[in-house]
């Protein structure tokens, strides 16, 4: 079995290949998505989020729906199939195969109990069809829906500011997350090793295993407390050979009305430590701290740097430049003086709630009205641009 998933991978590859009907758009918005969503830190299979295949297969899918749809329209129809899927319905790209003189165990709540309990199953379209996305939890599954709402709702009035000829500005929705700014509590996860290659296999190692903390925590608070990670790991020059990763937490909104204010996670981190603990790998060199932490706590290497004033420009006085300073010192002395500086304000996404609206096989129906906008040019091209822009530039 190991073998034949080995081989997979490269087996899935040319499958999606196949089976979109433009695999010059299925590219762009591909690459578009994947931009978006590192962006807005929900690009990660370890992690709980998606990976590529993942992205991979809902582009696909969205491509197999608007045949026609130029990558603006496709990419804004993305995040409307999206938002109104009814999880955990799976997305297929085709039918899924069976070989009885292999007999080998595809993908099927069905019959399979363990399959039933995936939350966002994304089924891989060549034999054996498995679900690539098993490591989704209810909180990341939470925070993308809320993400493929927000990006609708903003898409949607991209393209109807761009007009039918004009063109968006899509730099708009790739707007980074302000995510140590977006919670008040955190959980900072602190790996370290003695030598560089120690600790790139002690945060492989815990990086795969932080999923099993925010199972424990959900378990211990009963799934009163969202869990944002942050996919991306954190280093310090002042601390070598250790990384960190960062957690948000925030309490649901049936916990706030309950009046749940306090939660215990020590038995949950305790769980965690032994499990990551138990790897046979593992050196006395090796370190692994959980803390808590509030926002005004959090380390000033986690924090983005806030942009440098702009020197102020001497220039040599003029008359009429003495005349105006002279009007103005008058003025000061006779009115409030104000105080003007440079503030860097953090730029918090609004909260939009999901809604539950048709399934994917219904808005196929718009498909008529896309092809439309697609003759016509609907929105522009402006999101392809954009993307190989980007890419061009990292």
């Amino acid at each position: 079995m190991a073998q034949v998933r080995s081989l997979n991978g490269c087996r899935v590859t040319d499958m999606i290949l196949r089976l979109v009907p433009n695999i010059g758009h299925f590219r762009t918005v591909l690459r578009a998505l994947k931009l978006w969503a590192k962006a807005r830190g929900v690009y990660s299979n370890v992690m709980g989020f998606l990976g590529g295949v993942n992205w991979a297969i809902l582009v696909a899918r969205v491509c197999q729906l608007y045949p026609k749809a130029q990558p603006s329209m496709l990419l804004a129809r993305f995040f409307k199939v999206y938002t109104n899927w009814k999880w955990p319905l799976p997305v297929m790209l085709c039918e899924i195969e069976e070989d009885a003189a292999l007999a080998l165990k595809v993908w099927d709540s069905r019959r399979n109990p363990g399959d039933r309990m995936h939350l966002m199953p994304i089924i891989t379209p060549a034999y054996p069809s498995m679900n690539s996305s098993y490591n989704v939890t209810d909180s990341t599954l939470t925070l993308m829906m809320e993400q493929f709402s927000t990006a609708d709702t903003l898409c949607g009035t991209l393209l109807a500011v761009a007009g039918p000829q004009g063109s968006a500005k899509w730099d708009t929705l790739f707007q980074p997350f302000p995510f140590f700014t977006q919670y008040k509590n955190y959980i900072m996860v602190e790996v370290g090793g003695a030598t560089e290659e120690a600790h790139v296999k002690w945060e492989g190692w815990v990086q795969s295993r932080l999923r099993f903390l925010m199972s424990n925590i959900q378990t211990y608070t009963m799934g009163n407390l969202l869990l944002h990670p942050w996919p991306f790991e954190i280093t310090d020059k002042a601390t070598p050979h250790t990384s960190y990763f960062f957690l948000g937490l925030h309490r649901r909104p049936q916990a706030q009305s309950a009046g749940m204010k306090d939660f215990d996670l020590r038995g949950a981190v305790v769980e965690f430590k032994t499990k990551v603990h138990a790897w046979p790998g593992m050196t006395t060199d090796m370190t692994l701290k959980v803390k808590h932490m509030k926002q005004k706590d959090l380390p000033r290497f986690a924090l983005p740097e806030a942009p440098a004033p702009r020197p102020a420009v001497k220039r040599k006085p003029t008359a009429a430049a003495g005349a105006e300073a002279a009007a103005a010192a008058k003025l000061s002395r006779t009115e409030e003086p104000t105080i003007s500086g440079t503030h860097v304000s953090a730029v918090v996404v609004p909260a939009v709630s999901t809604e539950q609206g048709n399934h994917c096989n219904q808005l196929a129906g718009d498909a008529a009205a896309d092809e439309l906008d697609a003759e016509n040019g609907h929105g522009g091209n402006g999101v392809m641009s954009y993307a190989s822009a980007l890419t061009r530039g990292r």
